[in-house]
């Protein structure tokens, strides 16, 4: 299997209205805040490339676990491993039927530093954090390749990774 293409958006989008200090305006004018929203289009021939990708879902176990990016799984179950390349977009996820937050962080042993060398996020029930590289990025090899995940219980985690050369 192959990436046709990966379509990424950051978007957030607010439409405020101003009601005084508009002279130009009957009474209200409405003001759409949406100047720093980004998107690309990765394909195996973009800058950034991608070709690479794993969607899974982590099961902590006694409220830890770790994702080894050199052992994913891809569709229908495929092994997928990063090793060589550069996360492109990661995303992790965390359902709101979890009870609790899960912190994402660079591995105690053979930490990935692509997210930096002292990289720790807490996603919230119901809540996600997305990382898009532009072309910059740290490759994953045998000593840059975990992250490691801490939560409660035998909670779940949703992670989206794309790689690519």
């Amino acid at each position: 299997m192959s990436i046709k293409n990966v379509s990424y958006k950051s978007q957030v989008t607010t439409v405020e209205t101003i009601s005084s200090g508009v002279p130009a305006a009957a009474g209200s004018a409405d003001i759409t805040h949406s100047g720093y929203d980004t998107s690309a289009t990765l394909t195996p021939t973009s800058t950034p490339a991608a070709d690479t990708v794993a969607y899974e879902q982590f099961a902590l176990s006694a409220g830890a676990a770790t994702i080894d990016l050199t052992s994913l799984v891809g569709p229908g179950g495929a092994a997928v491993t990063l090793n060589g390349k550069k996360v492109r977009l990661i995303r992790f996820s965390n359902p709101s039927t979890n009870a609790n937050s899960i912190t994402v962080a660079k591995g105690a042993a053979n930490g990935y530093t692509g997210l930096g060398s002292s990289f720790s996020v807490t996603v919230p029930p119901g809540g996600d954090v997305t990382f898009y590289d532009g072309g910059g990025g740290v490759a994953v090899d045998a000593t840059h390749k975990t992250l490691d995940l801490t939560g409660t219980g035998s909670q779940v985690l949703n992670v989206s990774v794309v790689g690519g050369p």
